[in-house]
């Protein structure tokens, strides 16, 4: 019966096991669902050729019985799925709207007494300045974990254009001037890197959070370098710091949902920042590498491949996703 059905050819009478019995795949086109067995032990009865007929047709007949329970199936789970990602889409948006809406409006406000009202007393001033620091980082927490929970459930999609590495990282500067206000900083971006075909909004959270934790884990005062080049296959954006540094055997584990080093527990996190930097440059079928700075400190380096406009990087990226390389 298993060969039947491996190979989809009729077996039986004489031929190979059980010379009483008469197996037929039952199979649609270049498709087999099934095996049919017909017969009686001990009698030796061979099928006329009009009995064969008879039989082949109702084994074609079954076979496009199944083949469409089979298709009815399909359909009815791809309906299901359809509707739960449309579901999960809108309960993101949701979410994401009804926590992020009110940081905006507070971190607004915050602005707004702080510029406005130059001649606060001291202690007034630094409580503004910790509620607008608190803000920051909550906002951050979600942007994470929402982040997070599109690259697992397959949600995730790239809106990819051409994008010029210099504007890319200045922006991420821009929004990062007050994080790294404290932190001497240098950027190298050669006349000749190669314009990136990337989703620009997903790559500058990535470079975000990999600049967010350089300067969390450094002292103030230590530098912290920005350098970007190309090569015949890739673009690369690497920031080194001269911080806390890597703990050896840790390079991979950086990369971890929720995974956070003995050497940094003293400091406030979530171990998703460095997580979801990998699930987004992956997707765009690039990889992020952690390495250590001598003598102290890490550099994180962001690998993208050079693609021309139109190449299918959200396909690439699932099929890297499908073979486990989002699992750590």
């Amino acid at each position: 019966m298993q060969w039947v059905y491996q190979h989809g050819e009729p077996v039986g009478f004489g031929q190979r096991h059980k010379p009483e019995l008469l197996y037929l795949p039952l199979k649609t086109e270049d498709t087999i669902h099934g095996v049919m067995c017909l017969g009686e032990y001990g009698h030796g009865h061979q099928f006329t050729d009009d009995e064969r007929q008879t039989i082949e047709a109702i084994t074609g007949l079954a076979a496009v019985s199944v083949a469409r329970v089979q298709y009815e199936e399909a359909a009815r789970k791809a309906d299901l799925m359809a509707e739960s990602e449309r579901l999960h889409a809108a309960l993101l948006d949701s979410i994401s709207h009804e926590l992020k809406t009110p940081l905006t409006m507070i971190m607004g406000a915050v602005d707004h007494l702080v510029k406005e009202r130059g001649g606060l007393p001291d202690d007034q001033r630094t409580l503004l300045m910790n509620v607008r620091s608190g803000v920051w980082r909550m906002n951050r927490v979600i942007t994470n974990l929402l982040g997070m929970v599109r690259i697992e459930s397959g949600m995730l999609r790239l809106n990819c254009q051409p994008c010029d590495a210099s504007d890319l990282i200045g922006v991420v500067l821009r929004q990062l001037s007050e994080v790294l206000i404290t932190h001497p900083l240098s950027v190298t971006i050669p006349d000749d890197v190669s314009p990136l075909w990337v989703d620009e909004i997903l790559i500058e959270q990535a470079l975000v959070n990999v600049l967010s934790n350089a300067a969390k884990y450094s002292a103030d005062g230590s530098p912290i370098e920005i350098a970007c080049q190309s090569t015949d296959s890739a673009i690369t954006i690497a920031v080194k710091d001269w911080g806390i540094g890597i703990v050896p055997g840790e390079e991979e584990k950086l990369f971890q949902k929720f995974y956070r080093s003995s050497s940094v527990q003293h400091i406030s996190g979530t171990g998703l920042g460095l997580a979801i930097c990998d699930g987004i440059v992956r997707a765009h079928g690039g990889r992020v590498v952690a390495t250590r700075n001598q003598p102290t400190g890490t550099i994180m380096t962001i690998e993208l491949p050079r693609v021309s406009e139109g190449e299918p990087l959200q396909e690439r990226g699932r099929q890297d996703h499908e073979r486990g390389r989002f699992d750590h």
